[in-house]
């Protein structure tokens, strides 16, 4: 659930940020001061109109669900696949997308959705969260790749599981997402 909120939250930013700048993109700076860069010369800005329809936002948050034989070889071999070899060619409609290890229910002791090793055992959880501008631009990119029918990969203990998320409602943070993509992802 607490990926779910952080999405909800990371989607509700994109929304109020294009309304407050009128089709701006918003960064990082090095000082870590927020700053507004124009766009509006440079990129085909979607209107906040085009954004939201009747109060419900027409982006999607994403959730995929890896579950990965848990050896440190299957492990790592997931990893390298996920950062060399899942790219997104496109990515325009691409908000931000996270491959996330689910942290230790000790330091969470709330947690409800144990996806950690400890409660798992037999594998282990990696969770992408991906935020996209519309379900169009994610099937284009991502979707279209979804094939049950072939065989999983090699480092995978079980089928990844995957479900889609129309933003019913949102709240707007101070903070803002990474300015740029972590290491060795292509």
């Amino acid at each position: 659930m607490a990926f779910l909120r952080r999405a909800i939250r990371l989607i509700s930013f994109f929304v109020d940020d294009l309304s407050r700048s009128a089709c701006g993109l918003r960064h990082l700076s090095g000082n870590g001061a927020l700053s507004l860069l124009k766009a509006e010369t440079r990129l085909n800005c979607p209107s906040l109109a085009t954004l939201t329809h009747l109060g419900k936002a027409n982006m999607i948050a994403v959730l995929i669900h890896w579950r990965i034989r848990p050896d440190e070889k299957n492990v790592q071999a997931f990893l390298d696949h996920w950062k060399g070899n899942n790219t997104i060619g496109d990515r325009t409609g691409l908000i931000a997308e996270f491959l996330s290890d689910s942290l230790p229910v000790k330091e969470f002791p709330d947690t409800t959705w144990h996806l950690d090793p400890d409660s798992l055992g037999n594998f282990r959880s990696y969770v992408t969260v991906g935020l996209w501008s519309d379900a169009d631009a994610f099937k284009t990119q991502v979707g279209n790749y979804f094939n049950d029918q072939k065989p999983m990969l090699e480092f995978e203990k079980y089928r990844r599981r995957r479900v889609m998320f129309n933003p019913v409602g949102w709240r707007i943070g101070q903070a803002s997402l990474p300015s740029t993509d972590s290491a060795e992802v292509k």
